[in-house]
């Protein structure tokens, strides 16, 4: 995450330097809970927007079919993948705008905070066309929820520099998806299907854990962030714009596994 290209507070010292008295400590828990507040709400708006897009979508999708043949127009499917394409290149262009208005620390990022999380709604509403039950999604947010507040608190209250940590394990990720690549064509050419199955499970498994502790690492910087960053404006939202992003990126991970799980078990 780009901790790095924040500005920076007053505060030069040590990680809760600038947080030592009663009332520094409380201002700090006052920022970690609107950072926690701004990111329930983009998780609740990007929600909203999936249901409802999946349901309009749902009905041109319907509207368009041919009585006879039951299938869906051309015309139909292509634009909704335009509408997914689109919604994916403005994902990425707005990721940028959030980042680079939070950077200049002058004007308020809640415009692109919002169209991001609305964005994202729409191309999640594709889980729900694609046929997975709200059961199965419902697992899946609270199994991402327990894994993303456990590592998050393991992070924030780590007393150990958990950078350097990351650092390893950035290291770590990269030999492991060079190393997976290369089995991976291995199992291609094998055309072993369970071989396949078992490569899928533990990339998927690696990449979701390795997901899952990049949470304590982002909860370690937005520590210090909070602590030295005291009057920055859209301190609260840039830590919750990565929190976010760190829980969508858990709730997908966690989704692909049960679905490969489930998947499996229904053979």
């Amino acid at each position: 995450m780009a901790y790095a290209s924040y500005p920076q507070g007053k505060g030069s010292g040590p990680v809760g330097a600038r947080f030592s008295s009663p009332n520094e400590k409380s201002a700090q828990k006052r920022l970690l809970a609107k950072c926690f507040g701004y990111m329930s709400l983009g998780l609740a708006v990007s929600a909203l927007v999936a249901f409802l897009s999946s349901l309009l979508f749902v009905y041109v999708l319907s509207w368009s079919c041919d009585p006879s043949t039951g299938e869906i127009s051309a015309a139909a499917f292509v634009g909704y993948i335009a509408v997914m394409v689109i919604s994916g290149i403005g994902l990425l262009i707005d990721g940028i705008v959030v980042n680079a208005v939070i950077a200049k620390n002058k004007r308020s990022a809640w415009v692109p905070y919002i169209i991001y999380c609305v964005l994202m709604g729409v191309l999640l509403s594709s889980l729900l066309i694609a046929g997975i039950s709200f059961y199965t999604v419902a697992e899946t947010f609270l199994l991402t929820s327990f894994a993303f507040l456990a590592m998050f608190l393991i992070g924030y209250f780590s007393k150990a520099n958990l950078n350097v940590f990351g650092m390893v394990l950035g290291m770590a990720a990269m030999m492991f998806l060079l190393s997976a690549s290369f089995w991976g064509i291995m199992v291609l050419v094998s055309g072993n299907s369970f071989l396949y199955y078992f490569y899928d499970m533990v990339v998927s498994g690696v990449v979701m854990l390795i997901s899952i502790v990049v949470v304590a690492i982002d909860a370690y910087n937005i520590k210090r962030l909070l602590a030295n960053g005291e009057g920055m404006k859209n301190l609260a939202l840039f830590c919750a714009y990565q929190m976010y992003c760190d829980f969508i990126v858990i709730f997908l991970r966690v989704l692909y596994v049960l679905l490969l799980v489930g998947g499996r078990k229904k053979r």
